[in-house]
């Protein structure tokens, strides 16, 4: 994997329950990885425990003074929400030197193909993840493109019959 490529994967509260570590390892991927959390979570300390310096904390009340949440409320933000660790990534790659990261959530179960050689709907196995994301910041570079994203399995509900079949480009980019 590139030198300057990593994962983030954003995590809170579950620091020995993160399926997408295990997922990343049968997926094949060997580059480098951090697990992002806030100062908030309250199991911090596992988190440094199980993982070392793979455990890259964020001030989330630092983060959120950079972005506006959206919230119209009058009420004190509520700040249960990704968006901090999302947007606190971006100053985490500029400190290690990053150029180029992928932002994961700590849930993913699998890393697959939709759709087989043939253009089938078939579900398969991703086995070297590397070569995946190589191609995908490849294509970032060659593309100008702002952002770069993964379908998830829920934009195809409805398998090869539903809506997301036919899909090219999508304006949301979530989770990848």
């Amino acid at each position: 994997m590139r030198d300057d490529f990593c994962l983030f994967i954003q995590t809170h509260g579950r620091p020995n329950n993160i399926p997408t570590l295990k997922s990343l390892e049968k997926a094949g991927y060997t580059g480098k990885y951090y697990l992002v959390i806030d100062n908030e979570d309250e199991v911090s300390k596992e988190y440094y425990k199980n993982y070392g310096d793979k455990v890259i904390m964020f001030n989330k009340e630092e983060i959120g003074k950079t972005f506006d949440i959206g919230d119209n409320k009058d009420s004190v933000v509520d700040r249960k929400t990704i968006t901090f660790a999302r947007n606190a990534c971006f100053e985490i790659a500029k400190d290690l030197g990053i150029t180029y990261f992928m932002e994961l959530d700590d849930d993913y179960t699998r890393f697959e193909y939709v759709f087989n050689k043939k253009g089938e709907f078939k579900h398969i196995q991703i086995e070297d993840l590397d070569k995946v994301l190589e191609a995908a910041v490849k294509f970032y570079i060659d593309s100008g493109a702002d952002c770069v994203a993964f379908a998830q399995g829920g934009d195809f509900i409805g398998g090869k019959n539903g809506m997301g079949k036919n899909i090219k480009i999508k304006r949301k980019a979530m989770n990848t």
